[in-house]
């Protein structure tokens, strides 16, 4: 071959790539157009401030080192090569990642089918359903209708559409996934990252603001399918990725709104799954929030088109407390808690109470102002302290009418699974005891035992709030089985509670934990580990009495269960396949965890008001949890608490429906 014949052009024009014609790649008309005297045109998704696209060799250059230095990184964590390479398929040997069931060859032959784009009436159907269960919950990357619109129009890359199948397969009724679900999500994940690398390496134009969508969600698939290290590499790569084309900063007001939108969503579904990932003693999140400038998203309703026209919003002015959240709509509220939970992150699972300036109960604290920023968060919500069914119920349907059913019940459900799961970590017990022992100040008593409160209370919600999603079978996002643990944890914690009441509430609302982490309607495989791991748990009786009991807890100076409730309280540590097969083994004589539980009655919010509950033995689950508000409250809260709830939610008494 000719050096000619061996130079790769740039970019091909759309009228070539819908014709499937060579294009010379000549800006602004290519010698095709030029000959036919039709309008050339280029798809250009790159992003940048003030109009000008960052410089390509610049991007380009950022984009390789990033990966090299990725798969240095990984290299000297794990000491294996061949780190970009698919995980399974003819290209290369059986992985060391993937638990091996059958030979190479006949793996590959198996998965054949699943190394190339469906057929279009198949990506039509996985459109609908990346739409209806993925968009939004949480990541938001496109607008439906410009993607459509791209789709028909042959104007998005394969290895983008490799990404998105292999996201929205897992949800899908299709019978061309049949029973192999988990197959054909691997195969095209992994079929769509080596086309992302070869390109990296390749083509100096490849960055555009759809490689970091797709690398985005990519790495969801990895983390959350137990491939931890793999994951960490693409959510690395996403941040690099994002900083290179400056998705941080506004993007050009020329730009059509849907651009802009999509580029913000893209940027801030980044900085989402950074802060998610990062729920861990070992990692701290990437992306730091002095660092975005850029305004903070708005739902794409009806009126997407006039939302350059409203108030825009940054994350500093909410810090700043400069009012700003009154403008803000729930996508903005999401990432707000998402950015108290990289706070809460740092101050109770990474740092050591001597580490803090001021002590956890004075105003100016590290505690008091992650309180502030959740208490922003509730000022907003409905949801925080009202009946749970009644709130979601009304606002689905009215969404349903607006015809915005899937996204804003979507962000609004795992918007406050993360407000309560901010708090049950800010209060935990276990957290509490570590910043505190450290204190050579006494401990206010009232200090303590409103953190306690604070835990037990939050954890309850949490845990309700999951138990209406599971009898809904609606709101998919796989950190909520995180969210999860966390409320079971601290429902084991006050089993060994002194009081009996206490411990009978505590030891049901376990169960419903592990009940959703066992059937909630998902392929999730990082579930089954977790529901493994909670269940597992057995803390000593005797120091987690201590433990839960606002006058010991400071003057404790040890838990003998300290590791096991800080790997529980690790998101990677229990989604990791490697760290769970081991302890596996060391119980039985299984090499991996059982394969997640197939899908079954799935539902979207446009029928959750309707959902038909006298079902759910037939699907294997158990009845409606019955609460009743009072008998609840007055297990475990005092008379004044109870009052200020009761009074907050309406007077509502009976949580039958929950």
């Amino acid at each position: 071959m000719s050096e000619r014949e061996a130079k790769r052009i740039r970019q091909a024009c759309q009228n070539c790539r819908r014709k499937k014609t060579r294009c010379s790649g000549e800006r602004p008309t290519c010698a095709f157009c030029a000959r036919l005297k039709q309008a050339c045109t280029y798809d250009d998704f790159s992003f940048s401030v003030d109009g000008e696209r960052p410089h390509l060799s610049h991007v380009a250059l950022s984009a390789r080192v990033a990966m090299l230095e990725s798969q240095l990184n990984l290299l000297n964590n794990t000491g294996r090569g061949n780190l970009f390479l698919p995980m399974g398929g003819p290209r290369i040997q059986q992985s060391t990642w993937r638990t091996p069931s059958t030979s190479a060859s006949s793996q590959s032959t198996q998965r054949h089918r699943f190394t190339s784009l469906p057929s279009p009436t198949v990506l039509e159907s996985l459109t609908d359903t990346y739409f209806q269960y993925c968009h939004s919950q949480p990541y938001f990357y496109f607008t439906e209708e410009s993607f459509r619109r791209r789709l028909l129009a042959n104007a998005l890359p394969s290895w983008l559409l490799l990404a998105f199948v292999a996201t929205a397969c897992r949800f899908s009724e299709d019978p061309f996934f049949q029973g192999r679900h988990e197959e054909a999500v691997e195969s095209y994940a992994d079929t769509g990252w080596s086309e992302i690398h070869e390109k990296v390496f390749s083509q100096d134009d490849f960055m555009n603001v759809h490689t970091v969508q797709a690398v985005n969600m990519l790495a969801v698939i990895d983390f959350t399918a137990g491939k931890n290290q793999r994951g960490w590499v693409k959510i690395g790569l996403s941040v690099r990725f994002a900083e290179a084309l400056n998705l941080s900063s506004e993007p050009d007001p020329a730009l059509p709104m849907w651009l802009q939108a999509e580029h913000r969503w893209t940027f801030w579904s980044v900085y989402l799954l950074d802060r998610l990932v990062s729920c861990s003693p070992q990692h701290k999140p990437a992306i730091q929030d002095t660092d975005c400038t850029l305004d903070l998203p708005r739902q794409l309703t009806g009126s997407q088109h006039a939302d350059g026209h409203r108030t825009r919003v940054k994350l500093a002015s909410l810090h700043n407390m400069t009012n700003g959240a009154a403008e803000i709509d729930q996508a903005g509220h999401l990432i707000l808690v998402a950015s108290a939970l990289g706070r809460v992150q740092k101050y109770s699972l990474r740092s050591a109470g001597s580490q803090h300036a001021y002590l956890p109960w004075d105003f100016r604290s590290e505690f008091a102002s992650i309180n502030t920023t959740l208490m922003t968060f509730e000022s907003r919500s409905s949801l925080v302290w009202a009946r749970i069914d009644t709130v979601l119920d009304e606002t689905s349907l009215v969404a349903a009418e607006n015809g915005t059913t899937a996204e804003t019940m979507g962000i609004l459900c795992f918007s406050h699974a993360l407000y309560f799961t901010c708090q049950c970590i800010l209060n935990h017990p276990f957290l509490t005891h570590r910043v505190l022992s450290s204190q050579k100040e006494a401990v206010p008593f009232s200090f303590v035992r409103s953190t306690l409160l604070a835990s037990r209370e939050n954890a309850v919600k949490l845990t309700l709030l999951l138990q209406y999603l599971l009898r809904n079978r609606v709101c998919l996002t796989s950190f909520l089985g995180y969210s999860a643990v966390c409320a079971g944890v601290i429902h084991c914690l006050f089993m060994r509670d002194c009081d009996v009441m206490i411990q009978e509430t505590s030891r049901r609302m376990y169960d419903l934990t592990l009940q959703f982490l066992r059937d909630a309607p998902v392929r999730w495989q990082n579930y089954r580990r977790m529901e493994e791991s909670l269940s597992a748990f057995d803390p000593e009786p005797e120091a987690t009495a201590s433990l839960v009991n606002p006058t010991s807890l400071a003057k404790m100076t040890s838990h003998p269960n300290a590791e096991e409730i800080c790997s529980l309280l690790d998101y990677s540590w229990m989604s990791d396949q490697a760290a769970n097969t081991k302890r596996a083994s060391s119980r039985t004589s299984q090499t991996a965890p059982p394969p997640p539980p197939q899908d079954t009655h799935l539902q979207d919010w446009t029928s959750v008001s309707t959902v038909d509950y006298s079902d759910h033995q037939s699907v294997g689950l158990e009845q409606p949890f019955n609460v009743d508000i009072d008998a609840l409250l007055a297990m475990g809260l005092d008379l004044e608490e109870l009052s200020h709830v009761n009074s907050n939610t309406g007077g509502f008494r009976d949580w039958s429906h929950l």
